[in-house]
């Protein structure tokens, strides 16, 4: 009996000291948050979101932990995944100045533009930066919708909140732009540049209006600034990746192609799931005339943004590529709902309805960019095409003729 007795405290009391190691070896919540931000501020957001994800494991109602693991997934461009635990946190109540500008971003990002306007507008009284933040990221909206009066008056009112906003002064920039005053908007985002060196945005805006007006190298050096001071900056790393695929000729070939490679492997590092990274890595692809591969890539665009422009764009000249059609024919057709404008759209859209022996369709898709007077040869030689097809031959002489004589400008490798 005693025998027995002494055996069961002995396993009582191993099982009691088991218990004991292993809350020791077991961090609380708060210690994990501490070191989450510790690996934040040194940019390391893979070892962030582990410390912050075992928190929420001990404690799924932290506020904060669900905020800084929503701005992590955010850096990282996991966007749909940093909403969900962006509102979790407004839910339990975390702070709005901290929330709101985050959850604002990731709508933009996720090109949400509603719910941008439609949050924005009732958001909480904030502090003075946050509100300056939620208002350009409201004017951004705004102009996305195309309500440019809207746009000034939220800039305007972020410039009131906080008149030393960068961000509401690049914003200024912006609308320059949207004037075609390149010049005016250059000017402006050097103002930003001058007094707020270490504004990563408008550096980024700087080297973008210098790469629109030709000035490659010193765009360059722009967008390698803001990586100076934000190594992560994924926007900046893309505009580099764009600026070196154009210096290349989008040309696999080219010697200029390495550097290409060495821009999206720097990008696969930084957010490997980012809707922009996994673009690249479809535009390489493409290039190579991988079309398999590419249009895998173009399918993760899709179900992380499934109205963004360029990624039915591109999907529908993979689709064609493959000799998917009828699916190339539906991106395309919901590409032109989003831009009717869009020449590239209209270029893919005609060359399927020839391929499906469709001339009058053809015609129908390409003839209002051939009506504005784009006198690109690839559009020129493309109408000569369609014309040849539906039986028209002195007009599609006419057309090939000028296509000789024309520039193709537009890349449609």
């Amino acid at each position: 009996m005693e025998l027995r007795t002494l055996s069961v405290s002995w396993r009582v009391a191993m099982v009691a000291c088991a218990m004991v190691l292993a809350s020791c070896g077991k961090e609380s919540p708060a210690t994990l948050i501490g070191s989450a931000k510790e690996s934040i501020v040194k940019r390391d957001y893979k070892a962030a979101a582990i410390h912050l994800k075992n928190a929420l494991n001990a404690n799924p109602d932290s506020p904060e932990a669900r905020y800084l693991l929503g701005k992590v997934l955010l850096e990282n461009g996991e966007l749909a995944n940093a909403e969900v635990e962006l509102r979790r946190a407004r839910e339990l109540k975390h702070s709005s100045d901290e929330v709101t500008p985050a959850l604002l971003r990731t709508y933009l990002l996720l090109r949400q533009f509603d719910k941008v306007v439609e949050e924005g507008q009732r958001a909480p009284v904030l502090g003075r930066q946050p509100k300056a933040e939620t208002l350009t990221f409201l004017a951004a909206a705004y102009l996305a919708k195309g309500d440019r009066a809207a746009a000034e008056k939220a800039i305007a009112e972020a410039l009131v909140a906080d008149p030393e906003s960068a961000s509401a002064r690049t914003a200024q920039a912006r609308l320059k732009i949207l004037d075609k005053d390149l010049s005016g908007a250059l000017s402006l985002v050097e103002q930003v540049v001058a007094k707020w060196p270490l504004e990563t945005d408008a550096l980024k805006l700087q080297g973008d209006l210098l790469a629109t007006t030709g000035k490659r190298d010193l765009a360059l050096a722009s967008y390698r600034k803001a990586l100076a001071v934000r190594p992560d900056y994924l926007a900046a790393r893309n505009a580099i990746f764009v600026v070196l695929f154009e210096q290349a000729k989008y040309d696999p070939k080219a010697k200029e192609f390495a550097s290409v490679i060495e821009e999206l492997d720097a990008m696969r590092k930084i957010a490997p799931g980012s809707f922009v990274t996994v673009m690249a890595d479809a535009q390489v692809a493409y290039a190579k005339r991988d079309f398999k591969s590419a249009r895998d890539h173009v399918q993760k665009m899709l179900r992380i943004a499934p109205d963004a422009l360029f990624a039915l764009q591109l999907a529908g000249a993979v689709d064609y590529n493959l000799g998917v059609f009828a699916q190339a024919e539906s991106n395309l057709n919901k590409a032109l709902k989003i831009d009717s404008k869009s020449v590239f759209s209209r270029y893919w859209l005609t060359m399927v309805h020839l391929a499906r022996g469709q001339p009058a369709k053809a015609m129908e898709s390409l003839a209002p960019a051939i009506a504005e007077g784009t006198g690109d040869a690839s559009l020129l030689f493309l109408a000569g095409q369609v014309y040849l097809q539906s039986g028209e031959f002195k007009k599609a002489e006419e057309f090939l003729k000028k296509a000789e004589a024309g520039v193709a400008t537009l890349c449609f490798r």
